[in-house]
C-alpha cells in the first residue's frame, strides 16, 4: 500500500555487504531518505542502515504496517 508520511520515520534496513550500493538502496536516497547510521558487521556480512524519511515521502510498504501508520496518525493512504 503506497502512504504518505505526516511525520518524519526513522527505518533500520538491514542489506548483505554486498548490497550496499544496489538499486534498491540507491530507492531509498532517491525517495528522499537520508542516512543517519550505520552499523557493519563483517562477521555476518550485513549493514544496519538507519534511513530518515521526512515528511511528505511516499513509501510502498506491506498493508499491515501502513494500516498501523494510517490509524497512529502518521500517514495517510495515496
Amino acid at each position: 500500500m503506497k502512504i504518505e508520511l505526516l511525520v518524519t520515520v526513522e527505518q533500520p534496513i538491514v542489506v548483505p555487504l554486498d548490497a550496499l550500493f544496489a538499486p534498491a538502496v540507491n530507492e531509498i536516497a532517491a525517495r528522499g531518505a537520508y542516512e543517519t547510521a550505520r552499523t557493519i558487521d563483517e562477521e555476518v556480512g550485513v549493514a544496519k542502515i538507519v534511513w530518515k524519511f521526512p515528511v511528505g515521502s511516499i513509501v510502498d510498504i506491506p498493508d499491515k504496517a501502513a494500516k498501523t501508520l494510517i490509524d497512529l496518525g502518521y500517514a495517510r493512504a495515496v
